[in-house]
């Protein structure tokens, strides 16, 4: 099963967490059902977030590499902070 059409990650999707972006492309969650069996059974909302209803507590399920709020927080003042362009393209 292939991604779902635009979702993206890397320097073209900065602006975007991932999670709004499923949300946005695959409401259903059918992606994370098809290649994560385990979370099948999550409500719509949920199964984008799993990590946020503390579900994996004593559970040996890996907890998420990136806190995506604080990095996405840490590439935007990055890029507030670079030098203005020259007026090239």
């Amino acid at each position: 099963m292939p991604a779902p059409e635009g979702l993206q990650s890397g320097a073209e999707g900065y602006k975007t967490l991932l999670s709004s972006q499923s949300e946005r492309l695959d409401p259903r969650g059918e992606f994370i059902r098809h290649w994560l069996p385990e979370l099948a059974g999550l409500e719509r909302k949920a199964i984008h977030d799993p990590s946020s209803l503390g579900l994996f507590a004593g559970v040996d399920y890996p907890r998420p590499m990136v806190d995506l709020k604080a990095s996405r927080e840490r590439a935007l003042a990055a890029f507030r902070n670079l030098p203005p362009r020259d007026g090239r393209a």
